[in-house]
């Protein structure tokens, strides 16, 4: 009795969220028609595997006034060599010493020179419109921020799973975070420069997603385009998955107020059950 209760609950719970998906889609988004000078900022680290097709996807944009910058974070592979036998006039490449994902998109928005910083991973395919949509959604003065819809690059049946997922996540922001997004996800998002420049940066932090997210929030308002996509590469085994929720957990922890033995607990009863 209590499973057919849990699952009527769930039943429930989703539909109601999935009418108001319909009702958002009915009224649409609120866009402006303009085309400041952007810059697509992208990290890396040991991904000279992907940083190709990341770089290509982001060049091939239909957008009119863009430039891409790739910081190599201190790769011990071939990163770097990779991403320079790339030649377009509107690529740059950087290398630095290893200091982690914030100080490389800091000194990525150092050197860059459009009004909209759009950020994305090495791992990650911009959609050929993505750009465009993340700039439109900025159609308001108080808008400093705005995230993108994140899609899966599927191989396997966990990364299925994984794509399922966020698109129940997209869902879910279209229908309850159209105009205030909790957080602009690192694979695809686009913040004004001077409001980046007025919080000192991307904020160092295991999530620096969703802490540069609270500190714009600060400033203004943070909003969703649904139409601006990206697809990504998750966790292929549970192990990884586990890992990468683990460093999200305990990422949050510091800033939504969780406590020391918390987060112990939540460690120890989660590395038992991953590794059973």
């Amino acid at each position: 009795m209590l499973l057919e209760v849990a699952l009527l609950a769930i039943l429930l719970w989703d539909l109601y969220f999935f009418l108001n998906y319909i009702i958002s889609l009915l009224k649409g988004c609120m866009v402006k028609e303009w085309a400041p000078f952007v810059s697509i900022i992208i990290p890396a680290y040991n991904e000279e595997g992907n940083i190709e097709n990341s770089i290509i996807a982001a060049l091939s944009q239909d957008y009119p006034n863009f430039e891409v910058i790739v910081v190599d974070d201190g790769s011990e592979d071939r990163t770097f060599e990779v991403a320079s036998s790339i030649k377009d006039e509107r690529l740059r490449v950087f290398r630095k010493g290893h200091e982690g994902k914030a100080r490389a998109l800091n000194f990525g928005l150092s050197k860059a020179q459009g009004e909209i910083i759009v950020v994305t991973d090495a791992d990650t395919l911009l959609h050929g419109s993505a750009v465009k949509e993340l700039v439109r959604r900025f159609y308001d003065e108080e808008i400093f921020g705005v995230g993108g819809q994140v899609r899966v690059l599927v191989n396997s049946f966990l990364e299925r799973a994984q794509d399922v997922e966020h698109l129940r996540i997209a869902m879910f922001r279209r229908a309850k975070e159209l105009e205030d997004l909790s957080v602009a996800p690192g694979p695809i998002s686009a913040f004004r420069k001077e409001a980046l420049e007025k919080i000192g940066g991307f904020v160092e932090s295991e999530v620096e997603d969703y802490a540069t997210t609270e500190s714009i929030k600060k400033l203004g308002r943070v909003v969703y385009a649904p139409k601006a996509k990206a697809y990504t590469r998750m966790p292929a085994s549970l192990k990884t998955l586990w890992n990468q929720r683990k460093r999200w957990f305990l990422g949050d922890l510091k800033h939504l107020g969780g406590g020391f033995l918390k987060g112990w607990l939540f460690l120890i009863l989660g590395d038992f059950i991953a590794f059973l």
